[in-house]
């Protein structure tokens, strides 16, 4: 979204002293209004002829997870305007974000001249545990020979910048289960033991399905990655815009390109049990920032968009 507003907030501390003030009629709603680490927020502004609106967000408790996007202090999020002339965005608090209080700041611009406004709203992000999971796997997919750890590492380097991506979007949702089903995930957040070693905590869902099952698209977006990697095996990566991008991963068949546009439903391949997995099943992974979020937050949305 292209916005004149992105460039004035360089010069947010002139704007203070100047420029911007509080509107009485704003008003901010998140939801849902509790979150916990590892969940996604709506947030949702409404203000009387506004026409464009970015929301700064900060932790009273602490710095945010290195996961994220942002500086670790701030974070930003573009309010996309819907029809019903209100603007909506997404908020991921990732696993290791700090609980507590949290602070949202409103900027925003109105009429010809592009007045500018600004202001807070707070909201608390509450504790949350996840079990403990214990696997076992074969030493080769443990403990890795010196050609798989370069393989590990390059593979990682590549993911890591299809999720650092921000795209412009043009809506937000609605979004679908990946899976016709629609049975729940499992394990999110889970902190996992392999072979009697802590590991990091699961960062997906895990979807029971038949190998060949069907796998579609949670919102429309353009895959970004549609390859085999050492964990995550065959997998497709869909960047939804605004910093959201879904994954499916442990495939037994691909059925997109990169650069290729899907709308939500379409098909992006089918479950199988590639990479380092017990079984077949469907891995199903949600970042929104950057942030690990479940994706039952994410699909718990819709009755709100």
């Amino acid at each position: 979204m292209e916005s004149s507003l992105f460039p004035r907030l360089a010069f947010l501390p002139f704007l203070l002293l100047n420029q911007v003030f509080a509107a009485g009629e704003a008003h901010l709603k998140v939801w849902p209004p509790t979150p916990a680490p590892g969940s996604v927020c709506l947030l949702e502004f409404r203000a009387p002829d506004a026409g464009e609106a970015l929301a700064e967000v900060r932790s009273k408790a602490g710095p945010f997870s290195q996961k994220t996007h942002g500086d670790g202090e701030t974070r930003q999020v573009s309010l996309v305007r819907t029809k019903r002339g209100r603007f909506v965005g997404l908020l991921g608090i990732d696993l290791e974000d700090p609980a507590g209080e949290w602070r949202v700041t409103v900027h925003w611009l109105t009429g010809p001249s592009l007045e500018s406004h600004r202001k807070d709203y707070t909201f608390r992000v509450v504790p949350k545990s996840y079990p403990v999971q214990k696997l076992t796997l074969p030493p080769s997919k443990v403990d890795l020979s010196p050609a798989n750890l370069k393989r590990v590492g390059q593979e990682s380097a590549a993911i890591k910048k299809v999720l650092a991506l921000e795209t412009p979007g043009e809506r937000i949702g609605p979004f679908q289960h990946p899976l016709d089903s629609g049975v729940a995930g499992t394990r999110f957040g889970s902190r996992r033991i392999i072979n009697g070693k802590p590991r990091s905590q699961h960062s997906g869902a895990d979807y029971r399905a038949k190998r060949g099952t069907p796998v579609h698209a949670c919102a429309a977006g353009t895959v970004v990655f549609a390859e085999e990697h050492f964990f995550a095996g065959r997998s497709v990566f869909v960047d939804h815009g605004e910093g959201l991008v879904s994954m499916v991963c442990h495939l037994s068949a691909i059925t997109v390109k990169v650069g290729q546009k899907v709308a939500r439903g379409d098909l992006l391949g089918k479950v199988g049990a590639t990479g380092r997995v017990t079984g077949p099943h469907l891995h199903f992974g949600v970042r929104v920032g950057g942030a690990r979020v479940d994706p039952a937050s994410l699909l718990a949305l819709n009755p709100n968009l």
